[in-house]
């Protein structure tokens, strides 16, 4: 579990996506210990991960793609 200081604590400031990561960690350990099957994603497959650690590939997912690399020129 994710304890977050109130409003009484010190000023704790940090990233969104750092809580946000730290959240889905703690939800995925808390399944795995009670154990109930998880998603992932592992490459390019969408894998269920029973509580046996059996694994089925639900999908194929496509390749990440970086995004397209801009340049502005300015004259």
């Amino acid at each position: 579990m994710i304890n977050l200081p109130n409003e009484t604590d010190d000023t704790l400031v940090l990233p969104v996506s750092s809580v946000a990561s730290k959240a889905v960690h703690a939800a995925f350990l808390e399944a795995r210990a009670e154990h109930l099957s998880v998603v992932v994603a592992e490459g390019n497959e969408l894998i269920q991960v029973g509580p046996d650690d059996t694994r089925t590939v639900l999908k194929q997912l496509p390749p990440l793609q970086k995004p397209a690399r801009r340049m502005l020129i300015i004259r």
